[in-house]
């Protein structure tokens, strides 16, 4: 690998091209990848509570893990609630925050109801008497970075507390001092509210590849804020892009070569309208396993289907050495896009695997 960083896939190489052979195309999860993350996110003294956004990846072994990880769930609607008690009947419902953003009231009541924590936006069309039946009863407000909300009366005692989107990766894409502004501003404004719950961006993209996911940087933005803002508990949902790290696409080569001046791999992989937008929608690298000591992954540009072959032609940045029968994978795909299709038994058609782990995240100390 010539001094790259090995990524996880690197270590379950033989894993990834036994799988491969007998039964790509298919998705994949990396539960040591998994644990490394839950591992290092609840070592941030920081950080009183994580939660895992349902929408990320709803694979039920996915969410068994983040439940054996002691950690709380987001979810969009009563659906998706409902669907997460099935897979985990032993999940105290308290441990469920519903993101209401545009549910009517008698949602926010139902869920109540069960014990499920709500945030929702505070409405002009919500009568005193729904304020009054959801007063005190775990509510938080939803708002997302730049949006500005003026408390009422009504609305101030009902908040619990209030769950934020600062940005996708809750990093570079604003600065510390834009957040802290922000946050200090919420803190005057709501002086009841103790619990600050940051989350993703609702969209769900996963924009995100580098050499180490910066779980350091985040717990700096975390103390930060809390210097900052210290009556604040601060809640974190788990970032979709640790989640789509997790994650990859296994398929195998056809053919590779050149076309008008481009690099392009044709691959087994029978594509529908939602694999092309989950694909197209963030950034993703192409990693040849059958040759590991090939030491660039190579960014992958488009995807397009090749007539009803039940193939696809990748189109990359650069040229990637591959020959017919190469098992290659397509990374960062752990996290559902906002397009991805998905069935008890497949994702956008194609069968999930979780790869369970060999042994246990080591201790660091």
């Amino acid at each position: 690998m010539n001094g790259e960083r090995r990524h996880w896939w690197h270590f379950r190489i033989e894993d990834l091209l036994a799988l491969g052979k007998t039964r790509a195309p298919l998705y994949i999860y990396n539960e040591e990848t998994l644990n490394e993350i839950y591992f290092d996110l609840s070592a941030l003294d920081v950080v009183a509570e994580l939660f895992y956004p349902f929408h990320a990846n709803s694979h039920p072994k996915v969410l068994r893990k983040a439940f054996e990880q002691n950690t709380s769930f987001r979810c969009n609607s009563l659906l998706e609630i409902d669907r997460l008690r099935e897979i985990l009947p032993a999940l105290d419902p308290g441990r469920i925050l519903f993101l209401a953003d545009r549910a009517p009231m008698k949602d926010c009541e139902q869920a109540l109801k069960q014990g499920v924590h709500v945030a929702t936006r505070p409405r002009k069309d919500t009568t005193q008497n729904s304020l009054n039946a959801i007063e005190g009863k775990g509510v938080s407000i939803y708002m997302e970075k730049g949006g500005t909300i003026v408390p009422t009366a009504s609305s101030n005692r009902a908040a619990r507390g209030i769950y934020i989107c600062p940005d996708a990766r809750f990093s570079s894409l604003c600065s510390q001092a834009e957040k802290i502004s922000l946050f200090r501003e919420l803190s005057r404004n709501f002086p009841n509210v103790s619990i600050l719950t940051l989350g993703n961006d609702v969209s769900g993209k996963s924009d995100f590849y580098g050499d180490k996911w910066n779980i350091s940087e985040i717990g700096h933005d975390l103390e930060a804020i809390q210097d900052a803002c210290p009556r604040f508990e601060l809640r974190l949902e788990l970032p979709i892009h640790l989640v789509s790290y997790s994650g990859a696409l296994v398929v195998k080569a056809l053919e590779s070569g050149t076309a008008e001046g481009g690099h392009y791999v044709r691959i087994h992989l029978p594509l529908n309208h939602s694999l092309i937008a989950e694909i197209h929608e963030s950034t993703h690298h192409l990693v040849n396993l059958s040759r590991p000591g090939f030491q660039n992954d190579i960014m992958i540009q488009k995807v397009q289907p090749q007539d009803h072959s039940g193939s696809a032609t990748m189109y990359l940045k650069h040229p990637c050495p591959v020959s017919k029968g190469d098992i290659l994978l397509i990374t960062q795909l752990g996290a559902y896009s906002s397009q991805t299709r998905s069935t008890e038994i497949t994702r956008n058609r194609l069968p999930e695997l979780y790869l369970k782990a060999r042994s246990l995240c080591p201790v660091k100390l």
